[in-house]
Order: structure tokens, then sequence, then C-alpha cells
């Protein structure tokens, strides 16, 4: 509970206006996923995304004035459940009455973040739980992964040809960040996200010879947040919110994910209207007699899915020390 002993002094003490900025991570997952439009309230907890397989192709000449046989479109349901998260702060009648309204403030301000990076997380835990692996080296599992097994061009090239075989197509716009799920054109490629401790694996000249900084773009228009730069179909940006598994490598070494998108790879959608719900209470609610304690947090519904796991490439690798 935030209280005076856990806040510092602010009589008599001045300060700069300037609060040291805190770490925070890119938040990259959301913005490449497909958004559904919300499930309207009174209308249950399950989305549902339909997703049809490609015709074969009509390579036998029709037969004058014979009628072919057709064929039929077959489609596949993906169902998600929006699932509801949230948090709050608690604080005390002294630390309202006798400290500035910055501390509040600043509460407010770490929701805030803990909202975006909770649901980045959560969406970047169901990615890297996809069907398709490829680990360095070609080792058959996870457990196999050895410290010397860095992420190198072999691998990322052997991923590349899988999703060209797959028929996966470039990411052409990504979520600007507005409330109602805006999107806005990018320059069309694969979306590679990397783990900020394998970003030197990925910019390395001898590990990836051809990778193009990002300072080396001829155009730099729409450089993303995090954005490191291009190798071959793949456009790299680094999050400090990628899941790691953590002593899951051989001899109980951390294995690190590498995720490779493609378009239509999984969709987010919420519940209408209550995607994000602040909620403030004053001081005396609930079982608080002499009105000692209010608090500040939030809730929102949330899901993510992968709608086709053909278009989300996993790649498995250690990390340099």
């Amino acid at each position: 509970m935030q209280n005076t002993t856990n806040v510092p002094q602010v009589l008599n003490v001045f300060y700069t206006g300037l609060l040291i900025e805190r770490a925070l991570a890119f938040r990259q997952f959301e913005k490449f996923a497909d958004f559904s439009r919300d499930i309207p309230q009174k209308s249950g907890q399950v989305i549902r995304w339909r997703k049809y397989a490609a015709l074969p192709t009509a390579l036998t000449p029709l037969t004058e004035g014979v009628t072919p046989s057709g064929n039929s479109s077959v489609p596949t349901n993906i169902d998600a459940t929006v699932a509801e998260y949230g948090d709050y702060i608690k604080h005390t009648d002294v630390l309202e009455y006798t400290e500035d309204d910055g501390v509040l403030q600043e509460d407010n301000k770490l929701l805030a973040e803990q909202v975006a990076d909770t649901f980045d997380i959560l969406t970047a835990n169901v990615l890297v739980g996809g069907t398709q692996v490829q680990r360095v080296n070609d080792r058959s599992t996870r457990g196999a992964v050895v410290a010397a097994d860095y992420l190198v061009a072999a691998t990322v090239d052997k991923a590349l040809r899988t999703l060209h075989h797959n028929k996966a197509k470039p990411i052409k716009a990504m979520m600007d960040g507005s409330p109602n799920y805006g999107s806005k054109q990018i320059a069309a490629a694969y979306i590679g996200i990397v783990h900020d401790y394998i970003e030197k694996d990925i910019t390395s000249t001898t590990s990836f010879p051809g990778f193009v900084p990002v300072e080396e773009y001829a155009n730099k228009g729409d450089v993303m947040e995090g954005e490191i730069g291009k190798y071959k179909d793949v456009r790299w940006i680094r999050s400090e919110n990628m899941p790691v598994f953590e002593g899951e490598g051989d001899s109980g070494i951390d294995v690190y994910p590498t995720l490779i998108l493609a378009r239509n790879a999984y969709g987010l959608t919420k519940l209408s209207g209550k995607s994000m719900e602040v909620i403030i209470k004053s001081l005396g609610y609930g079982e608080d007699p002499l009105n000692q304690r209010g608090s500040m947090g939030w809730k929102g519904f949330f899901v993510c899915k992968i709608i086709d796991e053909l278009n989300v490439m996993r790649l498995e690798s250690s990390k340099q020390a």
C-alpha cells in the first residue's frame, strides 16, 4: 500500500520537476496482429475467426459442352475466449492529505505502463507457443540446444524458405497505437522480433552477411520503434518483452526464441467498451469506517490467438556471453 513511509518526504525539498525515466520495454507484439471487431456485450466471451483453405489449381482443360464437377470452399473455425485482467494500487488517507499530487499522478502512469506491458507479454506468450519451429544447427529438441548454438543466417534462410513455401505474405500495415485499433502502412516485409540479448547475433556481419542496419536505410520514413535493421525479406525489431525458455536447453542453459511473422498470423480482440476501464475508489470505500484507504486500478478483457500457424515461425538458439 502506498503510504507516507514508502514515499520520500516532500516538505522543504525542491524537485527539478523531472522524474527519472523508468526502463520501459519496446511493446512490439500487438502491433502486427489482425484485429477483429469487438465482441459485443451480452454476446458471450468467444470470438471466432474463419479461415478458408486455398482451392486446388484447375489444371485440366474443360471439355467442350461438359460442365465440370466444380469445387467447394473448406472453412476452418478458430475460436478464442476473452479473459479479464487487472491490478490496482492502494493508498492511505495520510498520503492523500499530506503528499503532493505528483505521487498519485505517478501511480496513474505506472498502471498505464503495466497495462501495455501486460497485454504485450500475453501476446508474446501466445506467439512463442506456435507449432512451427526451427533450431540452430537443426537441433531436434529444445533440450538439445547447446551453449554454442548462436543464431546465424543459415537458420533464418531456412525459415524464409519455409515461409515462402507456405505462401506466407509479407506484412504491409501495423497498429498505429490508437485506442480504435487504427493501422498505418509500412514497407512490405516479414517482421522479425528478437530478444535484446540476441540482437548482437542479428547485427553481426560475420553471422549475418548482408544485414543492413537501420541507420543505412535509403528511406527512413517508416522506421518502426525498436527496429534494428533488415536482412533479406525480414525487418528486425528488438523487444525486451520476448519470453525466454529458462533452463530448458542442454545442461540447463536458457533458450531464446526469435519470431518471424507474416500477414494474417494472429488475431487480437476485446469486449466492446471493456478493453480498458480505469477504476478510482475514493477514501472510505468497502470496509473502511474511518475513510483511511483509497485505490486506483484498471481492468480489461483481452485475448490473442494464432490464426494461421504457417505464418508464425519460431527460431530457437542460445545467446552469446
